[in-house]
């Protein structure tokens, strides 16, 4: 059973992996589904996970579907470290992010991101917050 330390860890090593869609290899290559599901492998919470081919512009409904298969909804004023946050920057969301402690106080964000070309960890600031529309928690994190 992985503990949010864990997970949090297990996201920052990840930080550098360049960016590239539908791409899941720690260290070559992610997008953010692919950061969210090498995490939940790594750390032992999701054995085995299908993604099907997904589009670059998710539709919005299939990526909440996609987190509801394989990850606990929660409320997004509960968010905690080790949690996933989903975003919108459109109408639809298409975009997922580990929450992490900030080394400043309150949450940063670990992200692949395509404009920076890979996986980033910054501040959750309020032009970040305002682009979350769900929440979730992967399954059996200690504590939980």
């Amino acid at each position: 059973m992985a503990s949010r330390g864990d997970i949090v860890q297990a996201a920052r090593g990840w930080i550098g992996t360049r960016w590239q869609h539908q791409a899941s290899v720690k260290g070559a290559a992610c997008d953010c589904v692919g950061l969210i599901a090498g995490v939940a492998k790594e750390v032992g919470l999701i054995a085995s996970i299908t993604l099907p081919p997904y589009d670059r512009q998710a539709d919005g409904r299939s990526m909440i579907d996609l987190c509801t298969r394989y990850m606990t909804r929660i409320n997004i004023s509960d968010l905690d470290a080790g949690d996933v946050a989903v975003m919108r920057f459109d109408q639809n969301p298409t975009h997922l992010a580990f929450v992490a402690p900030y080394l400043y106080g309150g949450f940063s964000v670990i992200h692949a991101s395509a404009p920076a070309r890979a996986v980033v960890e910054h501040q959750l600031d309020d032009t970040w917050r305002s682009r979350i529309v769900a929440a979730f928690s992967l399954p059996g994190v200690a504590g939980e």
